[in-house]
């Protein structure tokens, strides 16, 4: 279908897919389409050249689960997520996945646009990075798995085929979104809190913060793991203050520009998250 603006373009398959990727010049693929910005009204909505709608490549709607991870293909929606059983595994992405839209919107939105959205991290990528999830990625010759966290944009040529989480229960799980509801913008931020414990042993801890970038360390989250429980006061506050060294330090290094608003609204849910450990 065509029109004087842009180009729509169907697949059916995976192989419709790939054919259009490697002859449709800048074409963009989409799902649900509610990831089309638009500013004061619909005089301003923006499209690319051409747009590749995968919504019925039935393949990529499957949920496969086995006991070490749960496999989301890149057009289930947020529905679906929201209807499994998962007990304490996926806790933190159903939560973060209540904030977004409303259920009409949840119908058709899917988890791989919201991760392939260009400029922002959107609301599920801090409880993704959190929970170590690898993503798929399909090209005409190969399929590549990129860690959630090494992605910042889609391979040239490649599209999002699936998600992959590793089965894991929580003893505590926070999310936590800032930010207008309904919509994402510069003042919009996803927090992520994970912890396990065993025998009065921190065990397992996750710590994910996401704006316009994200931010998690794997360094910080050790030097807790394996401390005694609770958590004294020294402990708590000498890992605040890391924390907020390595922030800054991670920012300036990668010349990543935070809002001070940001940074202060990340220590708090960080201490107030800490408390459950004390």
């Amino acid at each position: 279908m065509e029109n004087n603006q842009f180009k729509v373009y169907h697949a059916k398959t995976i192989s419709d897919i790939l054919y259009h990727l490697r002859n449709v010049n800048n074409v963009s693929i989409t799902a649900g389409c509610t990831g089309i910005m638009y500013k004061k009204n619909p005089e301003f909505l923006t499209y690319p050249d051409s747009i590749l709608n995968i919504r019925n490549v039935e393949e990529l709607s499957h949920i496969n689960k086995t006991e070490r991870f749960i496999e989301f293909g890149s057009c289930v929606t947020f529905s679906q997520i929201q209807g499994i059983e998962s007990k304490h595994r996926l806790s933190v992405l159903q939560d973060a996945i209540r904030d977004i839209g409303t259920p009409s919107v949840r119908n058709i939105a899917t988890l791989g646009g919201n991760l392939c959205l260009r400029n922002y991290k959107m609301t599920a990528f801090a409880p993704l990075l959190a929970l170590d999830a690898k993503l798929e990625f399909r090209n005409i010759n190969d399929i590549q798995i990129i860690s959630i966290k090494h992605f910042h944009e889609v391979p040239t040529g490649s599209f999002l085929s699936k998600i992959r989480i590793p089965v894991e229960d929580w003893d505590i799980a926070i999310f936590r979104r800032l930010g207008p509801l309904y919509e994402v913008n510069d003042f919009s931020a996803g927090f992520v809190f994970l912890a396990n414990t065993q025998k009065d042993i921190l065990s397992d801890l996750r710590i994910s913060f996401c704006f316009k970038h994200a931010f998690r360390s794997k360094e910080l989250e050790n030097l807790l793991i394996g401390n005694k429980l609770p958590l004294s006061e020294k402990a708590v506050q000498s890992f605040i203050e890391k924390t907020s060294s390595n922030f800054d330090d991670y920012m300036q290094n990668n010349k990543i520009e935070c809002s001070t608003i940001h940074k202060k609204q990340f220590i708090n849910l960080l201490e107030a998250s800490l408390e459950k450990l004390t």
